[in-house]
C-alpha cells in the first residue's frame, strides 16, 4: 500500500492541494488513518451534467448541515478523455457534453488554487445553474479579480496540469468503482465518503445525509441522537426505492 501512496503523491499539482490529495488517498488506500476528525466527501462530476448539478445542490445542503465537520473535494472530469502526445503533453481533450464542458473542467479545476471548499462549491453551482449561460458564468460567478486568475490558469499550462490531475484522480476512482470491467466511473456523479464508495444500492435506499452518517469513519456530531435512531429504523423498515432522476447521469 505505501508505495502506491508515494507514487501518487508525486502527481500532486501544488502544495495548496494537500488536503484534497489526502482525501484522494483515503479513497484508494483504506489503511491510512485520517489525521483529523473531519469526514471527507469526494464528488466526481461533470460541469454540464444535469445530474451533477442536482447532486451539488444536495452537497450544498449537506455542508450547511454539517459545517466544518465534513470536507468536500470536487473533482471535475467524469467521462472526459485526454489524448496525449509522445512527449506527454496534452494534444486535445474530448468531453462528454462538448467543448464548453472541456473549458469548464479547466476553470473548475483551477478553482482549487484560488478558493476554499465552500466557495468552490458555490462557484460550481452558480456556473452550472444555467447551461445556456455556462461559458459566461465561468467569469460572472466570482469576483473580477478571481475571474482573471481563473482565466489565466485555465488557458495556460497550469490549467492543463490541473485537468490532468483531476483526470488522474478520476481514473483511480474508476479502478475502485469497476475494478474488473472498464476501470472507469460507471456513472456521474460518483461519491466517496471517507474512502467508501457510495454505490447504486446505497443511493437507492438512503438520502445522502444518512449515508454520510452511516459510512463516515468520524461521525459528525450532527449524526448523534434522533437522526441516528431514524437511520437505524429505516434500515429495518424502509422498502427499496426507485433510483430518482437526480442520481441518474445524463
Amino acid at each position: 500500500m505505501v508505495p502506491l501512496v508515494i507514487a501518487f503523491a508525486k502527481e500532486r499539482l501544488c502544495a495548496t492541494w494537500g488536503r484534497m490529495l489526502r482525501s484522494s488517498f483515503i479513497i484508494f488506500v483504506a489503511v491510512i488513518p485520517s489525521v483529523t476528525s473531519v469526514s471527507d466527501v469526494v464528488v466526481f462530476y461533470e460541469p454540464l451534467c444535469p445530474a451533477s448539478y442536482r447532486q451539488l445542490i444536495q452537497i450544498r445542503e449537506i455542508m450547511r448541515e454539517f459545517g466544518n465537520n465534513i470536507f468536500v473535494s470536487l473533482v471535475p472530469f467524469g467521462h472526459a478523455q485526454i489524448f496525449m502526445a509522445r512527449n506527454n503533453t496534452v494534444m486535445y481533450m474530448r468531453c462528454h457534453h462538448g467543448p464548453d464542458e472541456c473549458m469548464g473542467h479547466a476553470w473548475h479545476a483551477c478553482s482549487h488554487l484560488f478558493m476554499r471548499p465552500q466557495e468552490q462549491l458555490r462557484y460550481a453551482v452558480c456556473t452550472m445553474s444555467k447551461p445556456q449561460k455556462f461559458v459566461s458564468n465561468l467569469k460572472k460567478c466570482t469576483t473580477p479579480e478571481k475571474s482573471n486568475l481563473l482565466e489565466k490558469c485555465a488557458t495556460g499550462t497550469q490549467g492543463t496540469a490541473a485537468v490532468k490531475f483531476m483526470a488522474g484522480l478520476t481514473f483511480e476512482a474508476g479502478a475502485v468503482v469497476d475494478p474488473l470491467g472498464t476501470r472507469r466511473l460507471t456513472g456521474v456523479p460518483t461519491l466517496f465518503v471517507d474512502g467508501y464508495y457510495l454505490n447504486r444500492s446505497d443511493r437507492m435506499h438512503y438520502p445522502l445525509l444518512e449515508l454520510i452518517c452511516q459510512k463516515a469513519r468520524h461521525k459528525p456530531p450532527q449524526c448523534a441522537g434522533p437522526r441516528q435512531t431514524k437511520t437505524t429504523e429505516r434500515k429495518q423498515t424502509r422498502k427499496p426505492a426507485k433510483l430518482g432522476p437526480e442520481l441518474v447521469s445524463k
